[in-house]
């Protein structure tokens, strides 16, 4: 039996490419969609009356979403063709502009003459007059790091002066990226505005505790701030691309993962101080939406957050848990705050991923209490295949590359990954009182195991799956995905027949693809 709130999700996801390509009016989507629960009402009326009026409230939900989203990009897209006027300023020989930028990511690069080199990412915020097209573009630029290099975060904001050119690429490339591909070259930094709240002001403090490691020239450093922080910046490059050509970048962006960590660990010490349950819970969600504001809010560190508050308050409530239902309505929250993250790859591979997950597990298998080492290895595999086909379609879009050995080593770390948070994190928290050397031995050793075991596995270069640069897979196809499941979810019962669909269906969804890109 579905819960409610997918009436909600289901119209949400379809009306999402139809209205925002433009083959559908909203008027004329919303009048479909009430048809359709007008129809449902009239045949299931003689049903239990509050379930029935539960789901087409639902469908009107939708309805709003799909406009809140739709508006938040039609006002995207007018602004932008509003800022393109100026295409005679383009024309012009590029020159020096005095800039405001906001750091949105950044990213170490070192090359092999040992120089080191910061590349940072962000949006321009202000620009002079006459290229006031440049606003809200994204940019990228790099700094070489020497003595006395001052480090800044995402979310600072940096006055500079430099000249900013437009990044020519592929014919292949969407009207989106061509729009957003800009570099700054030859600039000066003039002022760096801090963001001063109190999760950037606590990550600078730990950035300034961990900065004088120099063993093995802090290799491991990295690892430790990716791990905890979801923070890839001071990856050594060929760390970075063995991560991601095994399949296990994952670990590095603060998920679901890593948010049931932090929640255990919090629960698990505030237990012993209040035993009043309410209280420990609490508090145990108040430290980790903590953890949340430290790794920047990211989209799976937002969605894995909302859903364990749905858990213990439903917990608190003497209801039953329902993870889909906490999933869907995870969805719907993260995008009636910020509409515009359903673009952002990070959003679309949390949920994609999750809804996976749980289309695999039969309802029987989240009912199982006490431990059974069967059930756990068999859980654990089936975690990491669903994960695997849960992610192919979009992984390829972006990367144009898989590794199905990934589903052997992800699931060797995920039963290892605890540990291994939790020896970091003691690490850091070490630092602070003891110097940052106190584990750093257990740290390195810990991260050169696993750099060994990474390079063991990729070894197998014949598993490397790779796809023309030029592949695109088209947007529709990525929502037709989650819907599929959705739909097709309460007609498999065996957890068998799932795990046969989730294979089949991005490897139709690909082949698909691969027609589109040929006949075009």
């Amino acid at each position: 039996m579905r819960p409610p709130i997918t009436f909600a999700l289901i119209p949400l996801l379809i009306g999402l490419p139809i209205c925002g390509v433009g083959n559908l009016s909203f008027e004329k989507f919303a009048s479909c969609c009430l048809i359709f629960a007008l129809l449902y009402w009239s045949v299931n009326k003689a049903k239990k009356r509050s379930l029935v009026y539960r789901k087409i409230m639902g469908i009107f939900f939708g309805i709003v979403l799909v406009y809140v989203c739709i508006h938040g990009q039609s006002t995207r897209n007018a602004e932008i063709i509003e800022k393109e006027h100026s295409n005679t300023w383009k024309m012009m020989p590029p020159r020096e502009l005095d800039l405001t930028l906001k750091i949105t990511r950044r990213n170490d690069l070192k090359i092999q003459n040992e120089i080191k080199f910061q590349v940072y990412e962000g949006y321009i915020i202000d620009a002079p007059e006459v290229r006031m097209d440049l606003v809200n573009k994204k940019v990228t630029w790099i700094l070489k790091k020497r003595n006395g290099f001052q480090e800044m975060l995402k979310g600072d904001t940096v006055y500079l002066c430099g000249i900013i050119k437009h990044r020519r690429l592929n014919d292949s490339q969407n009207d989106e990226k061509r729009r957003n591909q800009y570099y700054i070259d030859h600039l000066l930094i003039s002022k760096v505005e801090q963001n001063t709240d109190f999760f950037s002001n606590l990550k600078r403090k730990i950035d300034s505790k961990l900065g004088i490691i120099e063993n093995n020239d802090g290799k491991y450093k990295g690892f430790v701030y990716a791990l905890l922080f979801g923070d890839r910046s001071q990856l050594e490059i060929q760390d970075a691309k063995l991560f991601q050509e095994t399949g296990t970048m994952h670990l590095f962006a603060v998920s679901g993962l890593h948010i049931g960590i932090v929640y255990l660990i919090c629960s698990f010490i505030l237990r012993r101080i209040f035993p009043e349950r309410s209280i420990w819970i609490a508090g145990s969600l108040l430290l980790v939406f903590g953890y949340v504001g430290i790794v920047g809010y990211a989209s799976s560190a937002c969605r894995a957050f909302v859903m364990i508050s749905i858990w213990q308050i439903s917990m608190l409530l003497h209801k039953k848990g329902n993870p889909l239902s906490a999933l869907y309505w995870a969805f719907i929250v993260l995008l009636l705050i910020a509409p515009d993250s359903q673009f952002s790859l990070g959003f679309q591979l949390s949920f994609t991923v999750v809804l996976s997950i749980l289309f695999c597990f039969h309802k029987r298998s989240f009912s199982n209490k006490g431990f059974n080492i069967f059930n756990f290895v068999k859980n654990s595999i089936i975690i990491s295949y669903s994960s695997f086909f849960g992610s192919t379609l979009l992984i390829i879009d972006h990367f144009h590359f898989i590794n199905p050995i990934s589903i052997v080593i992800n699931l060797i770390l995920m039963n290892l990954v605890f540990g291994i948070f939790l020896i970091c994190l003691l690490f850091v928290i070490s630092a602070f009182f003891l110097g940052p050397h106190t584990l750093s031995f257990l740290v390195e050793s810990i991260y050169s195991t696993i750099v060994f075991l990474l390079n063991l596995f990729n070894q197998f270069d014949y598993l490397h799956i790779r796809f023309p640069k030029d592949l695109d897979i088209p947007n529709l196809i990525h929502l037709l995905y989650p819907i599929t499941l959705i739909i097709v979810m309460p007609y498999l019962s065996e957890t068998r027949h799932r795990l046969i669909f989730v294979s089949c269906l991005p490897t139709f969804f690909l082949i698909v693809s691969l027609y589109i890109n040929w006949a075009s």
